[in-house]
């Protein structure tokens, strides 16, 4: 007796569940729809979405010094003001002054009349100094590559 129960109700839950495929199928086709195209906003990057300007401190590594303090400020006008500290037993502090221009994605500011590494990954309220090829550096030193906004 036991057994005839089990077998119906095995039956009844195969054809409920073929019927609630069927349905669902047909759900599925109704509710088919054109592929949808995402194009990314060329328009929204950090030149324009970001409050980038103002000063930028941190303290980068150095091969002969202790450490190099860095203040970089950048304006609207498109100029910027570096100052470099370099710590330990040889110190001295250096300004230079000119203009700054964005790459043409706008999320890097290269700063004109120096030397490389000269490249900024702009981020929110974060600078992140690039390599000699303009790539973001990685490892385990990484994080000291950075200047906060101030």
């Amino acid at each position: 007796m036991k057994i005839n129960a089990i077998v119906a109700l095995g039956m009844a839950s195969l054809l409920l569940g073929c019927q609630s495929s069927e349905n669902l199928s047909a759900d599925v086709q109704a509710t088919k729809s054109e592929p949808v195209m995402s194009v990314a906003d060329s328009e929204h990057n950090a030149r324009n979405s970001l409050d980038w300007n103002g000063t930028y401190q941190g303290t980068l590594p150095c091969a002969d010094c202790e450490g190099i303090e860095v203040s970089l400020t950048l304006n609207q006008d498109g100029t910027y003001q570096l100052i470099r500290n370099y710590l330990g037993e040889v110190s001295g502090q250096f300004t230079s002054q000119d203009r700054f221009h964005w790459d043409e994605r706008g999320s890097v500011v290269i700063l004109s009349g120096e030397d490389a590494p000269n490249q900024f990954f702009v981020g929110e309220n974060v600078l992140f100094m690039l390599d000699r090829q303009g790539q973001r550096i990685t490892g385990q030193l990484a994080d000291l590559y950075r200047l906060i906004k101030q």
